[in-house]
C-alpha cells in the first residue's frame, strides 16, 4: 500500500468516525427528550450517561497530547481547551469548577463542567463560543477532528435542545477523576434479533408488536408509573424544605430573643454610662469651683 492509499484510508476512516459520533450524538440527545417528558433527568440515567460519554469523546476526538518535560507525550482533557476558550462566555462557571476540591484532575473538572453546564442549560452556548476561535481550536486539535468541522457547528445547534429540559447532579459526591474515556453503549441503538440459524436477519425495534389499544393502554400505564415517581418525589422534597423552613423558623426566633436582650444590655449599659459621666461632670465643676474659691496664697501640703 503506497503512502497515498494509506492516507486515503486514515482519511475514509477519519471520516466514518465522525459520522459515528455525530450520529450517535443525535440519538443520545432524542433519548434525552423522550425520557424528560414528565420529570427531571438524574444523574444515574442511561441515557444521560450516553449523552455525557458521547460528548466527552467528540470533545476529546483527536485532541493534541501534551509535552511533558522529560520529553513524553501525555493525553490531554478538553477542559484544558475550555478554561481558556470560553472565557468570554459571560456570568461563566469556570471558576465555580475550578475552585472546587472535588474532583481535582483535569479530566473530572472537564465533566463537572459538562454537568454544569446542563444544570444551567448553557451548553450550547458555551459550546457555539468556543468554536468560534479558530486558532485556539488548531492549537488544540489535530485535523479531522470533529472540533475542526462543519459537524461541530450542527452540534452547537443540535445541543439547544437541551435548554429546555431539568438535569439534577450531585458533582460534588460523584467520583469524576477516572483517567480515561467512558465506553459508550450502543445497545440501547441496535438491537438485533438472533434468528434460529443464528444469523442476523434484520435490525428489530425496541418496541414489541402490540395492537394500538394495547399501545395506548401501556402508554397511559407508563406515564401514570412516571407522574407518581414525580409526586413521590416532590412530596419528599416539600417535606425535606417544610422541615428546613421549621428549623429557621426556630433560628429566627432565636435570634430575635437574642437581639433583644442584646438591645437591653446596650440600653443599660448606656444609662450607666450617662450617670458616670453626669458624676464625672458634678465632681469636675465642684473641683474648678473650690479652686476658684480657695485664696491664692494657699500652699498645699
Amino acid at each position: 500500500m503506497t503512502s497515498q492509499q494509506t492516507g486515503d484510508f486514515l482519511s475514509r476512516q477519519l471520516c466514518v468516525q465522525r459520522q459515528n459520533f455525530t450520529s450517535v450524538c443525535r440519538l443520545t440527545v432524542k433519548s434525552l427528550t423522550d425520557c424528560a417528558t414528565f420529570g427531571i433527568i438524574e444523574e444515574g440515567r442511561k441515557e444521560l450517561e450516553n449523552f455525557i460519554s458521547i460528548l466527552e469523546h467528540i470533545l476529546n476526538h483527536r485532541m493534541k497530547p501534551s509535552n511533558t518535560w522529560y520529553g513524553s507525550q501525555e493525553m490531554r482533557s478538553f477542559w484544558e481547551f475550555v478554561r481558556v476558550a470560553c472565557r468570554r462566555v459571560p456570568h461563566n462557571c469556570l471558576s465555580s469548577i475550578e475552585s472546587l476540591r472535588l474532583p481535582q484532575t483535569s479530566f473530572g473538572k472537564g465533566r463537572a463542567w459538562i454537568r454544569m453546564c446542563l444544570m444551567e442549560k448553557r451548553l450550547s452556548e458555551y459550546i457555539s463560543i468556543a468554536i468560534q476561535q479558530t486558532k485556539l481550536l488548531g492549537s488544540f486539535y489535530d485535523e479531522g477532528s470533529i472540533m475542526l468541522s462543519d459537524d461541530i457547528g450542527m452540534l452547537a445547534d443540535l445541543l439547544l435542545g437541551l435548554n429546555v429540559l431539568d438535569f439534577s447532579f450531585d458533582i460534588k459526591g460523584t467520583n469524576l477523576d477516572f483517567p480515561v474515556l467512558p465506553v459508550i453503549d450502543y445497545t440501547p441503538y441496535l438491537k438485533y434479533e438472533i434468528g434460529q440459524d443464528g444469523s442476523y436477519p434484520e435490525i428489530k425495534s425496541n418496541m414489541k408488536e402490540i395492537s394500538g389499544d394495547e399501545l395506548g393502554l401501556e402508554f397511559w400505564k407508563s406515564n401514570y408509573q412516571k407522574l407518581q415517581e414525580q409526586l413521590k418525589r416532590t412530596n419528599e422534597q416539600k417535606n425535606y424544605l417544610d422541615e428546613m423552613l421549621r428549623l429557621r423558623e426556630i433560628q429566627l426566633d432565636d435570634l430575635q430573643r437574642q437581639k433583644q436582650r442584646l438591645a437591653e444590655k446596650m440600653e443599660y449599659l448606656e444609662s450607666e454610662r450617662s450617670c458616670d459621666r453626669t458624676q464625672l461632670e458634678a465632681i469636675v465643676v465642684e473641683l474648678q469651683s473650690q479652686m476658684y474659691l480657695a485664696p491664692p496664697n494657699f500652699e498645699y501640703l
